[in-house]
């Protein structure tokens, strides 16, 4: 059922368009449901607007600064504004284009605001205006009967456009596209209106879920902020997953194993974990007895070092990786043999001698032998260091 949305103060604003008549600036073509819309345009006091902190960007921004903090950011309060400013505005290129462009030729386009005066449109160009110190910014109000889809469908196509504004990318968009299956946007819609795939939109769902499972792992329900620097070790995590559930594994084990590891990065500049060592080691570790033997030594091992998991995880990836290359060198060694097997000794144009034909297929056969004895030597040897 979709609803329509509330809004608190918006008789503020409306209050103060109807008590200035130099409010009034105009009008101005906007692009709204995918239809050009040509609404009025007033130039309004800039503390009379906040910025959105639901904003995809913004969202998982400012979780993070609220953990290094200690305390939470609420945009309407003029005291944590500088905040959302630093948070809107990086130091980076982009940045500084913005800043020259409106302080050289002022503000060209107006922004988008909903009744009380939340930017849905306009974040990044009001918080150069504050950080210029202007006092007055020129806004379109868009109307307080849109519901809950429709502001996804105005707020994300506007973002994925151009002009100064950033496209969601790694774990914004993600939560982006939860957001618009959650409002009611259909895969077919969310494909035709902003290029996102129905492969996108399911790999997304199933990443959030792991992110959440992971959050409440540690005792971090909601704290996005705490993987944003982790979303290739999720996406890697899947991908690991639907191998182990394609032998019938043990996902939940393999649950376990990566949340134990991922809560060595928490906190953390750079990652202790790298999302490489979970390519190939929790598969082969619901295959490989050897490998899991290594990998969850210490996983329910609450005297156990960092240091302690992080050899586990050495020496389990070296396991991993010496399985991978046995069945490399076996499905080439099968492959060649087929090949042979098919080849016409009657009419090929090499020259057999007595016998050649099966002494090549012997010969390919002891290979194969070999190569199977000498991977089995490397595991009971990396087994025999992780007894010692």
């Amino acid at each position: 059922m979709l609803t329509n949305l509330s809004y608190e103060r918006q008789d503020e604003i409306s209050r103060y368009i109807e008590e200035n008549q130099n409010a009034f600036v105009g009008t101005e073509l906007h692009r709204i449901l995918n239809k050009i819309v040509e609404l009025p345009k007033y130039e309004i006091p800039i503390e009379m607007l906040h910025f959105n902190e639901n904003n995809g960007r913004i969202f998982t921004a400012k979780q993070m600064l609220e953990s290094k903090l200690g305390f939470m950011l609420d945009s309407k309060e003029p005291s944590y504004e500088k905040y959302f400013i630093k948070m809107l505005l990086p130091n980076d290129s982009d940045t500084t284009r913005l800043m020259n462009e409106m302080k050289n030729k002022g503000q060209h386009l107006a922004g988008l605001i909903m009744p009380d005066g939340k930017l849905i449109n306009g974040n990044r160009r009001c918080a150069v205006k504050k950080k210029l110190n202007q006092r007055t910014m020129i806004v379109s109000i868009l109307p307080s009967t849109l519901t809950r889809k429709e502001l996804f469908e105005i707020e994300f196509g506007l973002q994925v456009a151009g002009d100064f504004r950033k496209e969601y990318i790694g774990i914004d968009r993600l939560f982006m596209i939860k957001k618009g299956i959650e409002v009611g946007k259909t895969p077919i819609e969310m494909k035709r209106d902003f290029d996102v795939t129905a492969a996108e939109i399911r790999d997304a769902e199933i990443i959030i879920e792991k992110i959440d499972m992971f959050l409440e792992y540690c005792g971090r329900e909601g704290k996005y902020s705490t993987v944003s620097n982790m979303l290739e070790h999720f996406k890697d995590f899947v991908k690991e997953l639907n191998k182990i559930e394609k032998i019938n594994g043990d996902s939940f084990e393999a649950e376990q194993v990566f949340c134990k590891l991922m809560q060595l990065n928490i906190d953390k500049k750079d990652n202790t974990v790298a999302h490489r060592d979970i390519r190939d080691t929790l598969y082969y570790a619901s295959l490989d007895e050897r490998v899991n033997e290594a990998l969850t030594r210490n996983i329910n091992n609450e005297n156990a070092t960092e240091e302690d998991i992080i050899t586990d995880l050495s020496i389990a990836k070296s396991l991993a990786k010496a399985r991978k290359d046995n069945e490399n060198i076996l499905k080439a060694i099968n492959k060649l043999i087929g090949q042979i097997n098919g080849v016409n000794v009657q009419h090929s144009f090499f020259d057999f001698e007595d016998n050649g034909y099966e002494k090549i297929i012997q010969g390919i056969g002891n290979l194969e032998n070999v190569t199977k004895s000498f991977v089995t030597e490397v595991q009971d040897e990396a087994t025999k260091r992780l007894d010692d």
